[in-house]
């Protein structure tokens, strides 16, 4: 009679300081995880302690954080499927009446303002990069799922990007400026507002870095007045105006860069 094969040895521990295991969180998992987190499971004993750094940092086995990590995220696709999928719950726990409305995700679109798209390219630079996305703009709109609800009508969203990718957004308010929500879709809109129509124009991801610096700071410029000022024809007059002073700095920035050459 033979015997069953011998499990296979355990992986040999790959021992980091937890802000390399943050930023290993971040790369592998696309987690923004604190090392704060780290440190805390490691007193808890979520995970093993090891002796600390020269540096007196706490220590942690990438493999056993790996494990970790993706435990938590293959538990919370279970729920997400089970709380889409269940019935909806009435008061203290009572099934809902018959014929009483499924519960469905809600739907809103958000309009990515600068930060975000910095946080964006920051964050999917390799898929930026293969093609595998399509680089977003300040001003752009997307369809984002309501994931959580605050006071004063603050919203966490996953916007839904043009790629396989999502971007999580935090406590976001209503509006119709950069950097807020609205429950209006495209088609809902008679048309879109004139200053987004200009605000396209000013996307510099495309430039040459040293270009790229000159025209960003005109487009942070521009956001910031499109969202202190009312939407009036002086405001899109002097969008006008900085739109060709930016290009104007723009190609004053190459002629420098030409003569540098």
């Amino acid at each position: 009679m033979s015997t069953p094969p011998a499990p296979p040895p355990p992986a040999a521990p790959v021992l980091v300081d937890i802000y390399a295991a943050a930023a290993h969180a971040r790369l592998t998992h696309n987690l923004q995880l604190a090392p704060a987190t780290i440190r805390q499971w490691l007193s808890r004993g979520h995970l093993t302690r090891h002796p600390h750094t020269a540096n007196g940092l706490a220590v942690v086995d990438l493999n056993e954080l790996d494990h970790r990590l993706t435990t938590r995220q293959q538990t919370r696709r279970r729920a997400c499927r089970a709380a889409l999928t269940s019935p909806r719950r009435g008061h203290r726990g009572q099934p809902p009446p018959a014929g009483g409305p499924p519960m469905q995700p809600q739907l809103v679109q958000y309009m990515l303002n600068d930060y975000d798209v910095r946080l964006i390219t920051a964050q999917h630079r390799s898929q930026l990069d293969a093609g595998t996305m399509n680089a977003p703009s300040a001003g752009e709109t997307y369809p984002a799922v309501v994931v959580r609800t605050w006071h004063g009508g603050l919203l966490n969203l996953q916007v839904l990007l043009d790629g396989n990718v999502a971007y999580w957004a935090t406590s976001r308010p209503s509006g119709t400026t950069p950097g807020t929500w609205s429950t209006s879709t495209p088609t809902d809109q008679d048309e879109p507002a004139p200053w987004q129509a200009i605000m396209l124009h000013f996307r510099h991801r495309h430039l040459p870095e040293p270009l790229q610096e000159i025209s960003a700071q005109c487009s942070a410029l521009a956001l910031d007045m499109v969202k202190q000022l009312p939407d009036d024809p002086e405001l899109l007059a002097g969008l006008r105006c900085l739109l060709q002073a930016k290009d104007c700095f723009v190609r004053a920035a190459a002629q420098t860069m030409d003569h540098q050459r």
